[in-house]
């Protein structure tokens, strides 16, 4: 709809001509990698431990070397989610800043004002050591609903590193 929007402005075809680069066709090189059960524990990586929730793909447990938790299952972190907006949301931005107001043609048949969260496929952790010094890399493979990518323009899924 963005595109749409800018309807014959020459920026439109400049866009059109570049985007098919942005995508990413590949899943990244895991070669060296461990697959993991998605809630499994993972208790040294560089002295730190931590555990995924194993559905959304958020961090539950995170213990540093000196043993202070950073994250539980009440308070998670590095949720990865995609948010989309509706009218009321533009028409609160215009209000507030009264500059800027603008509507894209056809968008409204297709907002929806929520936040989209991943559904966790895969955890691969690679601990191992380069240079002289202890690396520890965790990769979680996560997805968007069907309506979250196909209407409102989530990814399908994406490697979080």
């Amino acid at each position: 709809y963005a595109i749409e929007a800018l309807e014959e402005h020459p920026l439109a075809a400049e866009i059109k001509r570049r985007l098919p680069a942005l995508v990413v066709r590949a899943r990244p090189d895991l070669d060296g990698y461990t697959r993991m059960a998605t809630d499994a524990r993972i208790d040294d990586c560089n002295g730190f431990s931590l555990q995924f929730d194993g559905n959304y793909g958020r961090i539950i447990s995170f213990v540093d070397r000196i043993g202070r938790e950073w994250a539980s299952m009440d308070a998670p972190f590095a949720m990865f989610e995609y948010v989309s907006y509706d009218e009321t949301d533009y028409a609160f931005m215009c209000a507030v800043y009264g500059t800027g107001c603008y509507k894209k043609p056809g968008s409204q048949s297709a907002t929806i004002r929520n936040k989209w969260q991943t559904k966790m496929m895969d955890l691969y952790v690679r601990n191992g050591s380069e240079s002289n010094a202890a690396v520890c890399s965790i990769v979680s493979h996560v997805t968007f609903s069907e309506i979250a990518h196909t209407q409102i323009g989530a990814p399908s899924d994406a490697f979080v590193n």
